[in-house]
């Protein structure tokens, strides 16, 4: 299956919508919000290809830039999420004054083609989105002074604030559609299944696709473009590992149905022991964990432990002070107002899409 050039088009012509200078915040929203829905079907569509015996899209792993910051790498691992792609951000080693350090140079993408091409074009229109927001924020003047109201570092804190919601809300919007989309899909099953059973035509072996699950094997698939490994091979072990824990499962059960406790099933099933040495096993360790408690307990000077903080620990501090700050809260306020969710009802605007 190849990419339909159709739904990559749609996709471009709803943020070039998005990005044009007439279109009301609302309006440019609701355009990445139908880019995601579009996509969200793309991926039903060849999810139920797939789960019938066709061939699926081929895979990519392709490169993108602007990952200089913190909330750029976050809002991408976002929208990564969302279209179901794989995203790692690429390091070079620099100088610096006092040594070296790791800087972010972009991403590497893995994924189906369109997802790939897709998630590229929502990361750059959002981009471009803060960019405008970041620029209209410190030029902002006060009516009375004719002075700038904001510093450079005011701005800097405000896209910081913005990209961090907007990852945010992609991320909850993403488990809201897939939770929508399970629920839709099971209520389908369920009506099919009581179809069947009242003699009418619903087929219950025509799969039913849940976005949920194909979440989990799209991931697996690019963990094997990763890898070099043949696509499928990540999903293949995962089943012998669940076939291997629910066999596991039902000789414990089966064993402890004859009257034996946890941990000689334990023994038996996954220690491989046979039952006569795993019941003397088992008593060994009863007589040896009662004689340690009927043991006088000797004291020992316990040590202090002291708790030294990660880079993660202060770089989660320093986020939480900058949440605080006049410019992320003025960011956050912005992001919210890039509606993921209202209405669109210009004439223009429709024209545009067409």
């Amino acid at each position: 299956m190849n990419i339909d050039p159709k739904t990559i088009d749609r996709i471009k012509k709803l943020l070039n919508l998005a990005r044009d200078g007439g279109a009301t915040e609302a309006e440019a929203n609701l355009a990445m919000e139908r880019a995601e829905a579009i996509m969200l079907e793309n991926n039903l569509s060849i999810a139920a290809i797939e789960a019938s015996g066709g061939v699926g899209e081929q895979r990519l792993k392709e490169e993108q830039g602007n990952a200089n910051y913190r909330w750029q790498r976050k809002m991408m691992e976002a929208i990564a999420k969302a279209n179901f792609i794989d995203m790692e951000v690429s390091f070079k080693r620099v100088a610096k004054r006092n040594g070296y350090r790791d800087a972010a140079t972009g991403y590497q993408l893995i994924g189906r083609v369109s997802n790939v091409t897709a998630a590229k074009q929502m990361y750059e229109y959002l981009i471009q989105t803060a960019s405008r927001l970041r620029r209209e924020y410190a030029e902002e003047k006060s009516e009375t002074t004719g002075l700038v109201l904001h510093s450079t570092k005011d701005a800097a804190l405000f896209v910081d604030g913005l990209g961090n919601r907007l990852a945010e809300r992609i991320e909850a919007r993403h488990a809201v559609l897939l939770r929508e989309q399970r629920e839709k899909a099971e209520a389908e099953a369920a009506a099919r299944r009581a179809s069947a059973a009242e003699g009418g035509r619903g087929d219950t072996s025509v799969p039913v696709v849940i976005l949920d699950d194909y979440a989990q094997t799209e991931r697996e698939a690019n963990n094997d473009v990763r890898h070099g490994y043949p696509v499928g091979t990540t999903t293949a072990k995962r089943k012998e590992r669940e076939a291997r824990s629910a066999e596991n499962d039902r000789k414990m059960k089966e064993v402890m149905a004859a009257g034996y406790s946890w941990d000689i099933a334990y023994y038996v099933v996954y220690m491989q022991m046979t039952l006569e040495r795993a019941i003397e096993t088992d008593l060994k360790d009863r007589a040896r964990k009662a004689a340690e408690e009927a043991a006088p307990k000797k004291k020992t000077k316990e040590r202090a432990y002291r708790y030294r903080k990660t880079r993660e620990d202060y770089q989660a501090e320093w986020d939480a002070r900058k949440s605080y700050t006049a410019g992320w809260r003025a960011g956050e306020a912005a992001a919210n107002k890039v509606s993921l969710d209202d209405q669109i009802a210009k004439e223009s605007s429709a024209k545009k899409l067409r």
